[in-house]
């Protein structure tokens, strides 16, 4: 597997980032919407690098050992991986569903079912998937062993 340590301090910026701007753009004051800026950015790259230390690069590793990595792939598995944050998020929602925040009145597998076109939903997804590109676009290319160098084996 490719590992590099600038990319895994850079891939998980890129969600965050835009985020956070998008959100700050709508405050009215500059000083408030500068705060808001820094406080998303801040608390979405911490949620953005845990998730890709402690979620993707474990996964990367293990598909590695099966079959030669590449971007798409490393997208597609940020984009299952994402799933796992998001029903974290989903209970808590569900869980004060109920009236006055208390009991929910339906199952939680109704409540995923209703509730699939979610922003949150599509958000985690769509950082898992550019934040597993990123990582690979990011990571220095492995060098490839053709055989022809001995290597003490």
């Amino acid at each position: 597997m490719r590992f590099s340590w600038h990319a895994l301090v850079w891939a998980p910026m890129f969600t965050p980032l835009v985020v956070a701007a998008l959100f700050s753009v709508g405050v009215n004051s500059v000083k408030a919407g500068v705060t808001a800026f820094v406080v998303l950015l801040v608390f979405g790259y911490g949620v953005s690098f845990a998730s890709t230390a402690g979620l993707l690069l474990p996964a990367l590793c293990v598909l590695s050992r099966f079959t030669r990595l590449a971007a798409w792939k490393s997208g597609l598995v940020g984009l299952l991986l994402a799933v796992i944050p998001y029903l974290a998020i989903a209970f808590l929602m569900w869980s004060s569903s109920g009236a006055d925040s208390g009991p929910p009145d339906t199952p939680f597998r109704d409540f995923l079912l209703n509730d699939w076109n979610n922003f949150i939903l599509w958000s985690c997804l769509a950082a898992g998937v550019i934040t597993g590109v990123a990582f690979m676009l990011l990571a220095p290319v492995a060098a490839v062993d053709d055989g022809l160098v001995d290597r003490g084996r």
